[in-house]
């Protein structure tokens, strides 16, 4: 056996606690039904799905931990409003299918860091985000607009950050809110051939008081 010395195992416990305690990097999914559903999510990183007919306005998502993302799919001819109530999903994905837009009110989701349209053919609308969270066109075709909450971007040096990859075409990015903008907008440009026509405020203006677009990124 070897033989151990207490400054040996002193060393060793420091080591652990030094290390800490290893994330937890399991993906746990989670099906929305066509009830209404309180979903107490896992310390992982859950995925929750939903499409159309299962997210409902009355739906209520709690997270304890891990990095969680909601997956939406619908493929609609209808415009629809949907109240999302979550605490802690960080990650809003959508697919819109369809031919009319999709909007999902934001007013009592908290702790959101990314509002993103997946592989969109329709337009998608994220209305009164409580944070300023990046919004990401992924492979998407539709046009897109992220509404801000007035308290986000009040200031005077307030910058969005938006990102665009796998071959996404915009006609018009809305980004801001009714009263304010961003003075800075960040793209960042990732693979394939990206193209966005035009960027206005939330309330689809013209932009007043945006001051600097800065573009970054190896795509086109």
């Amino acid at each position: 056996d070897t033989a151990y010395t207490a400054a040996g195992v002193t060393a060793s416990v420091n080591a652990i606690v030094a290390a800490g305690i290893p994330a937890d990097t399991s993906v746990t999914n989670v099906a929305l039904t066509t009830g209404t559903d309180f979903k107490t999510l896992s310390a992982s990183n859950d995925t929750i799905n939903a499409s159309g007919a299962t997210l409902g306005s009355d739906d209520v998502l709690t997270d304890i931990g891990g990095t969680d993302t909601l997956k939406v799919s619908v493929s609609s001819t209808t415009a629809t409003s949907t109240i999302l109530n979550s605490t802690g999903v960080e990650v809003i994905q959508v697919t819109n299918t369809g031919t009319a837009g999709q909007t999902f009110e934001l007013t009592n989701a908290s702790g959101i860091t990314t509002l993103n349209s997946y592989l969109s053919t329709g337009a998608v609308t994220y209305k009164d985000a409580q944070a300023n969270a990046k919004v990401v066109l992924d492979g998407s075709t539709g046009d897109v607009t992220a509404d801000f909450a007035n308290p986000v971007i009040v200031g005077s040096t307030d910058v969005a950050n938006i990102e665009i990859k796998n071959d996404s075409t915009a006609s018009v990015i809305n980004i801001g809110d009714a009263d304010d903008e961003f003075e800075t907008i960040n793209i960042a440009v990732g693979t394939g051939k990206n193209t966005i026509t035009e960027i206005e405020d939330g309330n689809s203006a013209n932009l007043g008081e945006t001051s600097k677009i800065v573009i970054t990124g190896s795509g086109q």
